[in-house]
């Protein structure tokens, strides 16, 4: 069944159904995309990007994504539902007393922007590791000394390849200089062929624009939100996605995205591998977040596994079956201490351990004094006590 064969559309669930809340209320009939409030993680901020055209939604801070069956099942009966697509269609369709033979929603016309499909992890590591390297990505003194007090040394930073992201003046010469070198920026999320809206909004701020040429396409790069960016790892330690540590304190952690941009790409959200993993190790720690992740690995020495935010399953389901690859045993359980007052967390730390079990793998479940939220900072704290000794 195509999207166009439904008799409802990803409005009718999100908002007539499931009453997710809007930004700025209701949407109008125009717009492509609007976001809500994700039901999936402890974001404040309008994560939830809901695409009207393709039916489909994905979450900037925690990484869940889906259609529009996906988003009625998890949220209406949890995440890790048995529920199939056919008895949630039939469930939609008697709640909304439609037919279930031909759409009764007329599509509105509207020009969307057309989207690539994501490169492979090849393409994307390639493209991110020329990226880091163009002076226009020099880590800020802000971002280091940042940094530097969460408790990681300057090698450590170096080693880990966090850089900031760049002046807005820059977003065409940025692309146009990998262009140069002979990269093909189409797929590669982050990226995406400027129709004139970029080029006009600088244009009232720069006298000139570095990397744009006249009468030719051009390509940019999405430099906002403003922050630094966190490479994000395979287990082989190559770089599959970009996560931007923002300066916005509603949402302060959000995958690098060029979705709903003419030849944009969707953000990739994936776990993140901190540590040596080509020692096949054979105990591992889940958390969730790169940057604690790689905190903890550099104050503990341990291998780090961070899942782009604590319900997404998908991505879970990967790591487990990348894990039974390498030959792990054990997986320790490491999610903030709020999993004893959060009842959300609470439960995926649930879940999340009957699917360690099942997969055939050892349980462990790592407490730490709850003064401390995170392992990152717990770790940073037992370090700091060892160099008073």
């Amino acid at each position: 069944m195509s999207k166009s064969d439904f008799p409802f559309n990803i409005d009718d669930i999100a908002l007539n159904l499931l009453g997710l809340r809007t930004q700025k209320g209701f949407p109008s009939a125009t717009v492509s995309h609007y976001r809500v409030l994700c039901p999936f993680c402890t974001s404040s901020h309008y994560s939830l990007d809901i695409v009207r055209d393709r039916n489909i939604w994905s979450c900037q801070a925690c990484g869940n994504t889906g259609g529009m069956l996906d988003l009625y099942k998890k949220v209406k009966y949890g995440e890790m539902t048995s529920m199939t697509n056919g008895e949630a269609y039939k469930e939609i369709v008697e709640q909304l007393n439609c037919e279930t033979y031909a759409p009764v929603y007329k599509k509105t016309e509207v020009s969307y922007a057309k989207e690539s499909d994501t490169k492979g992890t090849k393409e994307r590591h390639k493209v991110y590791s020329e990226m880091k390297k163009l002076p226009y990505f020099m880590l800020a003194e802000k971002h280091r000394l940042n940094l530097l007090n969460r408790g990681l040394t300057s090698a450590q930073i170096k080693a880990n390849g966090y850089f900031s992201s760049p002046s807005k003046q820059f977003d065409f010469l940025v692309a146009s200089e990998l262009i140069k070198k002979g990269y093909n920026l189409e797929g590669i999320p982050g990226f995406y062929l400027d129709n004139g809206t970029r080029y006009n909004q600088l244009k009232k701020n720069y006298s000139e624009i570095p990397g744009y040429r006249d009468g030719e396409q051009n390509w940019a790069f999405k430099s906002w939100p403003s922050g630094f960016y966190i490479p994000i790892r395979n287990e082989y330690g190559m770089i599959v996605s970009i996560q931007t540590r923002t300066e916005n304190s509603k949402c302060k952690y959000i995958f690098l995205s060029s979705a709903d941009m003419s030849l944009g790409s969707k953000a990739v959200s994936c776990a993140h591998y901190a540590g040596n993993f080509v020692d096949r190790p054979t105990k591992v720690y889940l958390t969730e977040g790169p940057l604690k992740a790689d905190i903890a690995h550099a104050l503990s020495g341990e291998a780090f596994i961070a899942l782009p935010g604590v319900n997404n399953y998908t991505a879970m389901k990967d790591v487990l079956l990348t894990l039974k690859k390498i030959g792990v045993k054990t997986i320790a359980s490491a999610f903030d201490m709020d999993c004893f007052t959060n009842p959300q967390v609470a439960k995926a730390v649930k879940n999340h351990k009957q699917l360690i079990i099942e997969a055939g793998f050892s349980y462990e479940f790592c407490r730490w004094d709850e003064r401390f939220k995170g392992i990152d900072d717990y770790l940073l704290f037992k370090t700091k006590e060892r160099d008073h000794e």
